[in-house]
């Protein structure tokens, strides 16, 4: 298994890539990833399904640093659409599925994200009531059923090329933004570097968890909390284990 401790992260360096591209080159592109259901997704799919969801992002305009807010339950799609858009050097904000339209449109216009992809069920719950409010907001990406108005996820997903060129990102580049609770007022946008999850994690899960490469993370936290991503993503991909 990898052990990441004492890892030395690059100037260069993109936390999309690295969670998924070296399961490839290391021989454990057959390995199950991700268990979802009855599906079983291997590390070779989710190396080229981030890298289609990456291609997507890419081909309607999504640049580097570019926010995109992902209402998502928890899924291969959340996790497609959340390293993906790091591999392009975009900025994924995994919201809290649970809030209120009001909510969801604060989390828009706070980070001024360009797009959103959403469960069909939430939108027509939380988002089309609010949509025309978000003022920088341009694609609204939809899993689940069609909607007028919006673009279908699968339909962009199924069309897009596997094979991707990633960002050369800096190591002290915007990854990915997390929203606090708001106990204290309005929930802050808490900005993560590509480096910092390396910094942080690796102890936690090399002298605590006590990992062995074939171990199967099982998390009850949703991916929406810090947790929850730290346990059911990063310990996962960082590791080649399954989850």
């Amino acid at each position: 298994m990898r052990k990441l401790l004492n890892f030395k992260v690059p100037d260069v360096f993109n936390i999309g890539c690295f969670l998924t591209d070296p399961h490839i080159e290391e021989g454990r592109g057959e390995k199950v990833a991700i268990y979802y259901f009855d599906k079983k997704i291997t590390y070779n799919e989710l190396f080229e399904n981030t890298n289609r969801m990456g291609n997507v992002l890419r081909d309607l305009g999504l640049d580097v640093e570019d926010r995109i807010i992902i209402a998502l339950w928890d899924s291969p799609e959340l996790i497609y659409t959340y390293i993906g858009a790091m591999k392009i050097g975009a900025v994924p904000v995994v919201i809290n599925t649970l809030g209120k339209p009001e909510d969801f449109l604060f989390f828009l216009n706070d980070s001024r994200a360009k797009a959103l992809v959403v469960n069909s069920e939430l939108y027509e719950e939380k988002i089309s009531s609010i949509k025309d409010k978000a003022k920088h907001l341009k694609h609204i990406i939809v899993v689940g059923r069609q909607i007028l108005g919006t673009k279908n996820f699968y339909e962009l997903f199924d069309k897009a090329s596997t094979k991707l060129i990633p960002e050369e990102t800096s190591k002290d580049d915007m990854a990915f933004w997390m929203y606090t609770s708001g106990t204290t007022g309005l929930p802050k946008g808490v900005v993560h570097l590509h480096h910092d999850v390396i910094y942080f994690w690796p102890p936690v899960c090399e002298t605590v968890f006590d990992l062995k490469e074939d171990d199967v993370i099982f998390c009850t936290s949703k991916m929406f909390f810090a947790y929850g991503r730290n346990a059911s993503i990063e310990t996962t991909f960082l590791y080649g284990l399954s989850v």
